[in-house]
C-alpha cells in the first residue's frame, strides 16, 4: 500500500522542524525540502472503509433528476446530494443481467444469466463460480449488508445473499412483491430478520421501502467506528411495479406529483402515482445519505446511486429522447443514470468525457477496497475498469466499447423454438443493434400539465401496451395501436425482419432514427467481430427450450405453495 497522506504529511512536519533545529545547516534544509515536494505531490492510492451501493429499480432514462424531466423535483435530496453526475451511463436491459453485471463485474453471459430474467420455481442462480463482490471483499475484512431486492436465485440455500458473501440480509428474493402485503404470485417474499426466521408476517401493511430504508439507516449506525471496513447494498424497489406509491397523500400533497400527466384516469394516475413512488425513493435515500454523511462521513466512503434498466412505459415509466424502454436494446432500455460521491471526488460536476458501464461500478468499488496489486492480480477476469481516477481527473473515459445487450433466445414461434437472437453493442459513437423482435420505437415525452386532455394517451392504448409488455415484453403488429401511440411510424414499421442489423451514429443521432448500416459496412463488420469475440465466453442459459432449468420445478412450487412463502427448496 502506498503511504497514508496522514503519515506523509508527519514527514513533512518533522522536516519543518528540522529547519528550526538546524537552520544553519544548509543540507540538512536541501534534504527536507527534498523530502517534502517528493511525499507530498507523490500520487496517492485512494482508499476507503466504507463503500455504499444504492440500487434503483426500473428507473426510465426520463424519470430521473436530469435531463428537464418532469419528475426532476421529486428527487429533492439526489439533487442536493452533489457528487459527480455521469451523462453517459450503461447498464443492462432487465433486472437478473442487471444485478449479475454490478455483482460481479462481468458481463452476465459470463453467468448464463442473459436471457429473461430469473421467475416463478426455475431452477435457476448465479453461478457459485461467479465470484460476488462481497465475496472478493471479503479478503479486505470487509463486512457486507444486503437490503431489499435480490432476484439472483432462489430455488437453493447457496443462492441466497447469505450464502453469496454477505453477512446480513434484509428483503425479498424474486423480482418484485407487492408493496404492501410483501406478496408474489399470493406467496409471502419478505424476510425481515436477517437470518430469514421471520418471514415478515407482522409487518404485513408496512410499505416496504420504508422497511428497508429502516435497516440501511441501522447499518450504516451500526458501523459508526471509522475502523469498520464495510459494505452496503441497497437494493430499492421503488419505482419497480406494481405501481403503488406509499399513499395518496404524498401523490396529491407533493406539488409536483400533482400537476403532471393528463387528464386521462388511466394514464395520468399512473405516472402521477409512478411520481409518487419516486418521491418516497427519493426519501428513502436521502435518510440513508444523511446517515452516511452523519456517522461515516464522506472522506472514507464512496457511494454510487445508479438505476438497473430502463423504464417501462406501461407502468408510468419513460425514457424520452432515448428510443425504447426496460427489456429492449435500444438506448432507452439499456442507457441509465449513475452519481459518484464521496473521497476525494468533486461534487455538483458532470462527467462528459466518455462513458462507463454497471460492470465499472464493481470494478471501481473493489479498487477502492484492494492495493493496486492486489486489484490487478487476483481478479483477471472482470469486464470493468476502475474509473475513479477518471472521474477525480477528468480524463477521457478508458471505456471506448461496450456489449450491451445478448440474448439467444427473446421470442419462441409457435413450436417453443427460439428463432432469432437480439444483441447490441457500442464502439465509439458508432451502436449496432440487432432487434429481433426487441422492435420498439419512440415514446412522446409524458404530458405536464394534469388537466390537459390525453389525445395520444388513452386507455386503451395503454391497457394492450400492458398485455404486450406482460408476455415476455414483446411489441405489438405493425399498425397496431401501439405504433399508433408513438411518432415515426414508417420507420418502426421498417424493423420487421428478425434477423436486420442497423448502425447507428450516437453522437448525432442519440434516438437511433437514421440507420447508417449500408453506408458504413466496414464499420458494421468491425464491431460484429468485436461482439463475436465478447460472446466467446457465453454460458449458454439454461432457461431456454431444451436447457435444463427451462421448466419450472415441481418440488419448489409444492414446498412454496404449502409453506405459503418463498425459501429455497433444495438444501445444499
Amino acid at each position: 500500500q502506498v503511504v497514508a497522506f496522514s503519515f506523509r504529511l508527519k514527514l513533512v512536519q518533522l522536516c519543518v522542524k528540522e529547519l528550526v533545529y538546524y537552520m544553519s545547516l544548509m543540507g540538512s534544509l536541501r534534504i527536507c525540502l527534498v523530502v517534502s515536494i517528493i511525499l507530498l505531490t507523490q500520487k496517492v492510492n485512494v482508499g476507503a472503509t466504507k463503500l455504499a451501493l444504492i440500487l434503483i429499480d426500473d428507473l426510465g432514462y426520463n424519470d430521473a433528476w436530469t435531463n428537464g424531466s418532469d419528475l426532476s423535483e421529486a428527487w429533492t435530496n439526489v439533487r442536493k446530494l452533489g457528487g459527480v453526475l455521469v451523462k453517459t451511463y450503461y447498464t443492462t436491459w432487465l433486472c437478473t443481467p442487471a444485478r449479475t453485471a454490478l455483482l460481479t463485474g462481468a458481463y452476465p453471459w459470463r453467468s448464463g444469466l442473459h436471457h429473461n430474467v430469473i421467475a416463478n420455481f426455475e431452477d435457476l442462480a448465479l453461478p457459485q463460480n461467479s465470484t460476488t463482490l462481497p465475496e472478493k471483499l471479503r479478503y479486505a475484512n470487509f463486512t457486507s449488508h444486503h437490503i431489499g431486492k435480490w432476484h439472483l436465485g432462489t430455488y437453493a440455500d447457496s443462492a441466497t445473499p447469505l450464502r453469496r458473501g454477505f453477512d446480513s440480509s434484509v428483503g425479498y428474493l424474486n423480482g418484485e412483491i407487492d408493496h404492501f402485503n410483501h406478496t408474489v404470485n399470493d406467496l409471502m417474499d419478505f424476510y425481515y430478520t436477517q437470518d430469514y426466521s421471520d418471514f415478515g408476517t407482522t409487518m404485513n401493511g408496512t410499505y416496504a421501502t420504508s422497511v428497508f430504508a429502516y435497516e440501511a439507516v441501522q447499518r450504516v449506525k451500526e458501523h459508526a467506528n471509522s475502523s469498520d471496513n464495510v459494505f452496503l447494498y441497497y437494493a430499492l424497489q421503488n419505482v419497480h411495479s406494481p405501481v403503488e406509491p406509499p399513499n395518496q397523500q404524498i401523490v396529491q400533497e407533493t406539488l409536483v406529483c400533482a400537476t403532471i400527466g393528463c387528464n386521462d384516469p388511466h394514464y395520468g394516475t399512473t405516472r402521477r402515482d409512478l411520481c409518487g413512488m419516486a418521491t418516497y425513493a427519493d426519501l428513502a435515500i436521502g435518510n440513508v445519505t444523511s446517515a452516511i454523511q452523519q456517522y461515516w462521513g464522506w472522506d472514507s466512503t464512496l457511494l454510487i446511486i445508479a438505476g438497473d434498466n430502463g423504464g417501462i412505459v406501461a407502468a408510468g415509466g419513460n425514457n424520452a429522447p432515448l428510443r425504447g424502454q426496460k427489456a429492449t436494446p435500444w438506448e432507452g432500455g439499456v442507457r441509465n443514470h449513475v452519481i459518484f460521491k464521496g473521497l476525494d471526488l468533486p461534487d455538483f460536476t458532470t462527467y462528459t468525457n466518455g462513458f462507463i458501464h454497471a460492470v465499472d461500478i464493481h470494478a471501481t468499488l473493489l479498487a477502492r477496497a484492494l492495493s493496486k496489486d492486489e486489484y490487478n492480480n487476483s481478479w483477471p477476469s472482470l469486464d470493468g475498469f476502475d474509473m475513479y481516477e477518471t472521474l477525480l481527473n477528468n480524463s477521457v473515459s478508458p471505456r471506448r466499447e461496450v456489449a450491451l445487450m445478448y440474448d439467444p433466445c427473446p421470442q419462441l414461434n409457435k413450436k417453443k423454438e427460439c428463432t432469432t437472437s437480439t444483441y447490441a453493442y457500442r464502439w465509439m459513437n458508432w451502436k449496432l443493434v440487432k432487434p429481433g423482435y426487441q422492435n420498439d420505437t419512440w415514446y412522446h415525452p409524458p404530458p405536464r400539465d394534469a388537466n390537459a386532455t390525453c389525445t395520444n394517451f388513452t386507455w386503451l392504448q395503454w391497457q394492450e401496451t400492458t398485455s404486450w409488455l406482460h408476455n415476455r415484453y414483446l411489441p405489438g403488429p405493425a399498425g397496431s395501436v401501439i405504433d399508433r401511440l408513438f411518432h415515426k411510424d414508417e420507420e418502426s414499421n421498417k424493423h420487421r425482419d428478425l434477423n436486420a442489423i442497423y448502425l447507428y451514429d450516437l453522437d448525432n443521432d442519440i434516438g437511433e432514427t437514421t440507420d447508417l448500416a449500408s453506408q458504413y459496412p466496414d464499420v458494421l463488420s468491425t464491431i460484429q467481430a468485436k461482439l463475436d469475440a465478447v460472446l466467446a465466453y457465453e454460458m449458454a442459459p439454461c432457461n431456454i427450450p431444451n436447457g435444463t432449468c427451462y421448466d419450472d420445478d415441481p418440488n419448489g412450487q409444492d414446498q412454496c405453495e404449502t409453506d405459503g412463502y418463498w425459501s429455497p427448496w433444495i438444501h445444499d
